[in-house]
């Protein structure tokens, strides 16, 4: 079976520090080692549309497709470069960007014109039509994986001011990609889906170190 995967960082990112973290899997390697054929078409820090532009042109070579729709406020620009907004400045995948000319566009962009309220109003038509497609496996990250994040760095007591980066794969503890793996792979063999945040458990406070490194 062919499986294409869509998405941010929630479908791409591995652990930055493998020396601390070298038990876990990514919970898209974990169903490509149960037998299914994964062809990723994700990118970190990339933006609804990218995932979408890629899904319209690839999903029909595809048994099956798992598309996880991010966060507004974020733009595909060109050559694989990607901008988000934080606290209305734009960040950028591509630092070769910084100080030019599309830096300066950018954060005049998102500092008068951006209107988050209309770039949901274009996720939602793109989920119409994500979801208007057989064989398409939806998770709004915002709602459901997302949400996970935020119960373990919550219990992880970090705070937003700390200047810590998370080593996790896909944001998510070696426990809940197996989870979340485990849960695809039954969408995969029976069609069945159903995300339950009680079901992604919190880590032990003693792994603080290895998630979160000082």
């Amino acid at each position: 079976m062919k499986i294409a995967i869509y998405g941010d960082s929630y479908a791409h990112c591995t652990a930055p520090r493998p020396d601390i973290n070298n038990d876990g899997t990514p919970w898209f390697t974990l169903v490509e080692n149960a037998g299914f054929n994964i062809t990723k078409f994700s990118q970190s820090g990339s933006s609804f549309y990218y995932s979408y532009m890629n899904f319209k042109k690839n999903y029909h070579n595809y048994d099956k497709n798992i598309f996880l729709g991010t966060f507004p406020g974020r733009r595909y620009i060109k050559d694989n470069i990607h901008a988000q907004t934080w606290n209305t400045r734009p960040e950028f995948k591509n630092h070769k960007v910084y100080g030019g000319k599309m830096h300066e566009a950018l954060s005049l962009y998102y500092g008068y014109l951006y209107n988050e309220e209309e770039d949901n109003d274009y996720i939602q038509l793109m989920e119409n039509y994500i979801l208007s497609k057989n064989n398409v496996l939806y998770l709004n990250i915002p709602k459901t994986l997302y949400q996970v994040f935020l119960k373990d760095k919550a219990h992880f007591n970090i705070k937003d001011s700390e200047d810590i980066n998370e080593n996790m794969h896909c944001h998510l503890t070696n426990e809940n990609n197996k989870i979340l793996a485990d849960s695809i792979i039954e969408w995969l063999q029976t069609d069945n889906f159903e995300f339950d945040i009680n079901k992604y458990p919190m880590p032990d406070i003693s792994l603080r170190r290895k998630y979160w490194p000082e």
